[in-house]
């Protein structure tokens, strides 16, 4: 029936594209969620080519449905961030159905499917959100648990008796997310709920445990949080949010471990970041001349005094990084994205700069790009800077106020 409809139809081509395009486009802006050189405007220029992609979509509503709900086999979630679109546009319960049934197909679906439902207005997600709650398949109520997380939608009731359940309490997954929203809402009254999970085999459960209590300021849960720093699974997360939730001998002590074993400086440098101590620019400039760690010393400069490295040309140009061989340089224990788009340092203009300036800078202050820590100068970084400060300054924020809700800075700019 679709095939037929779609070589039938001689525009078909046309909305084919504006599907894959809109899939296309949804892919890029979630790959550049935690990148260090994209702003909100370039995040809000993305969020229109796709909307502009799904506005053509809805101008054919059933050759639409037909191409979307075809192209869910390719198991993708760009393809079911758009068919998820398409189909609630329509208001139509069975291709609706066709996609909530998608998302547990796998995790790139399900990431489609959620996105597509924390972009629609209240009134039109929340009817479908309480209708999966109330649902006896767990995979739905996980799929609604994680939209009220990316929305940061108060749960009511909902989420108490969830963790009440104990077929919730043996779905790890779904316990673990009702977990992390106590600590992402900032829900004190289900503090108790997180101690229980300690005792849990799971480690996500008890990870999103010890995370909330410290988001709920409970600094109890650092040492389990630390127990979770050397797990590749959870040690940027649980690196970032000790460092800056914990006094700061604790965080120096954390830090100086790092530090005595090579293995651990990529590690070490992003925790000298998070605490934002200056006392910590010179070993960060010694590893500089690194080269496989340059770019990340040169963030964790730039993310401590606010001197920025482009700005002020403090960087090695392009032509000099082709004639150095620096570009062919790879740590091998590199996420490919992590450090690409970031500058290559010039170690001995930055001594210069460093060796000016420093005096400006006590040492055992905390600094967020130069500037003291402050509510109102994180929730500046949150509306205006790169996707990867608003992240280490939502963080920050939250870890400040016990009561503020954590900031969702992957949330539509639109």
């Amino acid at each position: 029936m679709s095939h037929s409809l779609i070589a039938s139809n001689p525009f078909s081509e046309i909305y084919e594209q504006y599907a894959e395009d809109a899939a296309f486009f949804w892919i890029l802006r979630n790959n550049i969620m935690h990148q260090p050189h994209y702003l909100p405007s370039d995040v809000k220029e993305l969020e229109h080519r796709i909307h502009n992609q799904i506005q053509g979509l809805y101008t054919a509503p059933d050759l639409a449905w037909e191409i979307c709900k075809d192209a869910l086999r390719f198991e993708q979630g760009g393809e079911a961030f758009t068919a998820t679109f398409v189909a609630f546009h329509s208001e139509d319960p069975q291709k609706i159905q066709v996609v909530i049934e998608s998302a547990a197909i796998n995790e790139n679906m399900f990431k489609g499917v959620v996105s597509a439902l924390s972009w629609f207005a209240p009134n039109i997600a929340l009817p479908w959100i309480r209708k999966l709650l109330k649902s006896k398949d767990i995979e739905h109520k996980y799929l609604a648990l994680t939209y009220i997380s990316q929305t940061r939608t108060q749960p009511g009731q909902y989420l108490a008796t969830l963790l009440k359940r104990e077929d919730c309490q043996q779905h790890s997954r779904l316990y673990a997310r009702c977990l992390r929203l106590i600590g992402e809402l900032k829900l004190h009254d289900l503090a108790p709920f997180l101690h229980q999970a300690h005792a849990n085999d799971n480690e996500d459960v008890r990870f999103w445990a010890a995370w909330s209590q410290v988001m709920l300021g409970d600094k109890t849960a650092l040492d389990t949080l630390a127990g979770f720093t050397q797990n590749t699974a959870y040690q940027n997360t649980a690196s970032d949010v000790l460092v800056r939730a914990a006094d700061a001998p604790q965080s120096k002590r954390f830090i100086s471990q790092l530090a005595k074993d090579p293995a651990s400086h990529r590690q070490a440098i992003k925790a000298c970041a998070a605490l934002g101590d200056p006392q910590s620019i010179d070993w960060l400039i010694g590893i500089m001349a690194q080269t496989p760690l340059a770019k990340l010393a040169g963030e964790a400069f730039e993310h401590i005094t606010g001197i920025h490295i482009e700005h002020h040309n403090l960087h090695i140009d392009a032509d000099a990084v082709e004639s150095l061989g620096l570009e062919n340089i790879d740590d091998e224990d590199l996420a490919l994205d992590e450090d690409e788009n970031l500058l290559w340092p010039n170690v001995e203009k930055i001594k210069a700069v460093w060796q000016q300036q420093r005096h400006q800078y006590t040492q055992g202050q905390r600094y967020f790009y130069g500037a003291a820590l402050s509510q109102a100068s994180l929730e500046k970084h949150i509306q205006n800077s790169t996707q990867r400060r608003r992240h280490w300054a939502a963080t920050e924020l939250a870890l400040m106020n016990k009561t503020l809700p954590l900031k969702n800075t992957k949330a539509k700019q639109l």
